[in-house]
């Protein structure tokens, strides 16, 4: 299962998960609207329950149940209001996954 993986701020250890595709075979494609995991601090939201908020760093994460998790080496500025889909690809064996970022479409 690929899931977006939130990273809070370039220095820090704090990394949270927000969304989920469903499972999806190798050869396939998964995709996740960030814009559907927006927080609302008014409302309490934070990153620990799975919302992300504007200019939190964002990468690619794979949940792979037969391996240890993987996520991408490039993070990107999260902005709700870009009109671009990253895209990142899953390549690798089970036993060497690897999650690199393709680039926009």
């Amino acid at each position: 299962m690929l899931k977006g993986y939130v990273k809070v701020a370039s220095d820090s250890e704090a990394y949270y998960k927000c969304g989920a595709t469903d499972n999806f075979d190798v050869g396939q494609s998964g995709m996740i609207d960030l814009n559907d995991h927006i927080g609302d601090a008014e409302k309490k939201q934070s990153r620990k329950d799975g919302y992300i908020f504007p200019g939190d760093l964002v990468t690619a994460y794979a949940a792979i149940s037969a391996h240890s998790d993987v996520y991408g080496s490039t993070w990107l500025t999260y902005d709700p209001h870009a009109n671009r889909t990253a895209v990142f690809i899953l390549s690798g064996a089970l036993w060497d996954l690897n999650v690199a970022f393709e680039g926009f479409e």
